[in-house]
């Protein structure tokens, strides 16, 4: 059962991500897909699919974490509050008042499930130079000013993540 759930997991995942990446090319990030993508529900979709099957494939208190976080991320999918932005044409405005609970709930849950998975990783899983890797991997994107560096870093994280729970079940 473990091994169909990654490959669900995983499938899910890349079918979201390559659908995004060959319509609508690579994005800012996984996230503001959400955007440029013409059925929304399929963003919170591809996260439910990874995130859900990952949880109980590893049964490990941060990656369940990590994988709720990431739920959350799914369903607070409209951070960027576009009302907002609707309503006020001052964008300085915009941007001093405060922000959106559907922006703290998208990006706290993100960063959560970014963190606590690694935590996993390092901690449950005891794969630590995986750690390593990914920090020099989100480093080099962000010290070397990759364009859309946040998207890379996401697909590094699903796959450092995927990885990890593949060699967990074999």
């Amino acid at each position: 059962m473990e091994i169909t759930l990654w490959i669900l997991s995983a499938t899910v995942f890349t079918v979201y991500v390559g659908f995004v990446w060959i319509r609508y090319g690579v994005q800012k990030s996984i996230s503001y897909s959400y955007y440029v993508i013409k059925r929304k529900p399929l963003f919170t979709l591809a996260l439910w699919g990874f995130s859900i099957p990952a949880m109980i494939i590893a049964a490990k208190p941060l990656i369940y974490l990590a994988g709720v976080a990431i739920c959350f991320v799914g369903i607070a999918s409209d951070y960027m509050d576009y009302v907002v932005r609707y309503f006020i044409k001052d964008v300085e405005r915009v941007n001093r008042i405060s922000r959106s609970i559907t922006w703290w709930v998208h990006m706290i849950g993100s960063y959560i499930g970014v963190f606590a998975s690694q935590l996993s990783i390092f901690i449950d899983f005891r794969l630590w130079p995986l750690n390593v890797i990914f920090l020099l991997f989100a480093g080099g994107f962000k010290l070397f000013k990759v364009n859309n560096n946040i998207w890379w870093i996401e697909i590094a994280a699903f796959v450092l993540i995927s990885g990890v729970l593949l060699y967990s079940i074999i």
